[in-house]
């Protein structure tokens, strides 16, 4: 890793709605990684219920269970959301944190946080990729 961004107000508060992170990594032989394995397009979002959704991680249980690390996939829609963040239904662990929703078209919709309790009810979720955060990835990317 060469860099990191983070927003300032995420250091000062840990605010939920800014719980992301762009990292920076050095290259290979001469590539991005980006060049090495492809990339995901982000997709500026506001109101994003119902939207069917995927995740792809790597849960800590399934590295104690089967004693290796392996990516797993979960899919679902998105259940509730505010302004600023997405909440579902989709079964998630620790270790996963960070890992991007994807619409149908595979573009990066919100960041995974963890779990949230909203009016007694359990969802997972994370900050959506509104224009604030769209507009702070973009700037770390081209950094």
């Amino acid at each position: 890793m060469v860099d990191y961004y983070i927003t300032s107000n995420y250091v000062q508060t840990g605010d939920p709605t800014q719980d992301f992170a762009v990292l920076k990594l050095s290259t290979y032989l001469g590539k991005n990684i980006g060049d090495v394995v492809g990339y995901l397009p982000l997709r500026q979002v506001s109101s994003i219920q119902g939207t069917s959704a995927k995740l792809y991680g790597y849960p800590g249980d399934k590295i104690e269970q089967y004693n290796e690390v392996s990516q797993w996939g979960m899919t679902g829609s998105i259940s509730k959301e505010t302004n600023e963040l997405a909440f579902y239904q989709i079964d998630t662990y620790n270790g996963q944190s960070g890992s991007s929703l994807l619409n149908s078209s595979n573009e990066i919709i919100a960041v995974h946080r963890g779990s949230f309790s909203v009016n007694g009810t359990t969802y997972n979720g994370g900050p959506k990729m509104i224009k604030p955060v769209y507009d702070f990835i973009r700037a770390a990317m081209l950094n």
